[in-house]
């Protein structure tokens, strides 16, 4: 029953994170797509500028670089005239602001397609619709005003690329949204490329907007810890089994941490280093390495919930242990169906996330901080209080001052992100998990080195250590 109970957890698991990465996304500094909007105002898509704190009037943060194909047949009454379509801004500035995106939302379904372009940034009161904002066309040095090259010719589509006038800030990062308008005919099946960048940074960064910033450098570097921690682990371990002749469980889910939590950090490398050089990098990998930081997290809580029942540590035999497990992967999975969910309700044009999507992350982490009162209670008021060693009784409370704050913080972090700016939450969230975690990980390698190992923990062969935390070596074949 174990056996069946435990390949259904995993085949869950395994069906769950499938369907997630097929999901798409919509993270890039370069979005392609084709879409049609039937009132003509086409939302392309968003990206978040870094600033300049000196001299932002005369240079720029970035721009962007749009490719676009129109059919001819959107315009069935003159095919051979390009078709007037301009680029409208808009910035996340507060809704009082004139070129608010959030002004434009709250509106959305009251206003028509004039209205909006006559809120972009930089439109004047008064002025017809086809006048405001930017033609498809480079910017003239003189000031004048430039005509649209449309190309195409002798085909069913008009066609034109083009780079939109520098973007200029200097107050702090900003979402900047992108829209194709043609207030006077609906835009049906208009393909399109859009490729942001910044103008202040390195080519190594340049395609990242302020949100994501420095990520590939920071899993770069961690990329390097974690070769690190695999190999001094790996060392210790291979030591404890030839000296033991036998490699206790906990050991083993513990390297398992080590090793997907190193797979994790390797793929969203490869993600990330990949998004430097072409503004899309590898979505797939992305959302895989999502998936593993999540299961490394679990796999990691259950090894620490199990030390605070007594596993290795107490001489009483663990019980339930199958009661810990069950419900660590079942909040695994459900951990990967709302995280499935979040991408699939995303949506570029919102400026914050969907009201179900914050209702579930709040939930989920209200689950965890029950988690974290079960290995504080577990830690603190059962096994600590009821062990006479005193060395045994020491280590209980090491590991429960040493490892609370990871159960803990990583929560309160979450429920904080709802009152973050946008532009630093996604960066910080990241950056946090990964030391907090990798804080977490050293306490244990140096707790496991093969020299100490046996001084903390009950883990040789269980002949060998009768009546020292799992009796039976049934017990042992059944916890991994």
């Amino acid at each position: 029953m174990q056996l069946a109970g435990r390949s259904l957890l995993l085949l869950a698991v395994a069906v769950v994170s499938l369907a997630f990465v097929s999901l798409p996304t919509t993270q890039a500094a370069v979005f392609s797509e084709t879409a049609s909007a039937a009132d003509g105002f086409l939302f392309l898509n968003k990206f978040c500028y870094q600033y300049r704190s000196q001299d932002p009037v005369h240079l720029p943060c970035g721009d962007i670089t749009l490719d676009i194909r129109v059919p001819r047949s959107s315009y069935p009454n003159d095919t051979k005239t390009p078709p007037p379509i301009r680029l409208c801004l808009y910035d996340d500035e507060a809704r009082v602001v004139h070129g608010s995106w959030t002004n434009v939302l709250d509106n959305w379904d009251d206003w028509g397609c004039e209205d909006k372009v006559a809120a972009a940034k930089g439109s004047s009161a008064g002025v017809p619709a086809s006048m405001n904002c930017s033609p498809l066309c480079h910017p003239r040095d003189d000031g004048t005003d430039c005509v649209p090259e449309w190309g195409g010719e002798g085909t069913p589509y008009w066609t034109t690329s083009f780079t939109s006038a520098p973007i200029r800030q200097g107050v702090r990062p900003r979402f900047w949204y992108f829209v194709l308008a043609d207030c006077t005919n609906k835009l049906h099946d208009v393909h399109y490329r859009m490729h942001a960048v910044q103008a202040a940074m390195s080519s190594w960064n340049e395609e990242f907007g302020s949100n994501e910033l420095g990520l590939n450098t920071t899993y770069l570097t961690f990329f390097f810890v974690y070769v690190l921690f695999l190999t001094i682990h790996g060392i210790s371990t291979w030591k404890l089994q030839r000296k033991l002749s036998y490699l206790h469980p906990m050991l083993k889910l513990f390297l398992i941490v080590l090793v997907v939590n190193f797979i994790a950090v390797f793929v969203l490398l490869l993600h990330y280093g990949s998004y430097a050089r072409n503004g899309i990098g590898m979505p797939s990998l992305l959302k895989a390495g999502e998936i593993l930081v999540i299961v490394s997290r679990c796999f990691f809580m259950l090894l620490l919930l199990l030390l605070a029942r007594g596993w290795t540590i107490s001489h009483e035999r663990l019980t339930k242990k199958w009661l810990v497990v069950t419900l660590v992967v079942s909040y695994l999975v459900v951990s990967i169906i709302i995280l499935g969910y979040d991408y699939s309700a995303r949506d570029p044009k919102l400026t914050k996330e969907p009201r179900t999507v914050e209702i579930l992350t709040v939930l989920l982490n209200v689950v965890w901080l029950a988690f974290a009162s079960w290995f504080t209670y577990a830690i603190f008021f059962d096994s600590y209080r009821h062990e006479e060693n005193p060395h045994k009784k020491s280590m209980y409370l090491k590991l429960g001052v040493l490892f609370s704050p990871w159960f803990i913080l990583p929560a309160v972090v979450s429920f904080l992100v709802f009152a973050m700016d946008p532009w630093a939450r996604d960066r910080a969230i990241a950056i946090f998990n990964l030391c907090i975690s990798t804080g977490a990980y050293i306490v244990l390698i140096f707790l496991f080195w093969h020299s100490r190992a046996e001084e903390y923990f009950s883990i040789t062969v269980p002949d060998v250590m009768s009546g020292a935390g799992i009796t039976g070596d049934e017990d042992y074949r059944t916890m991994l």
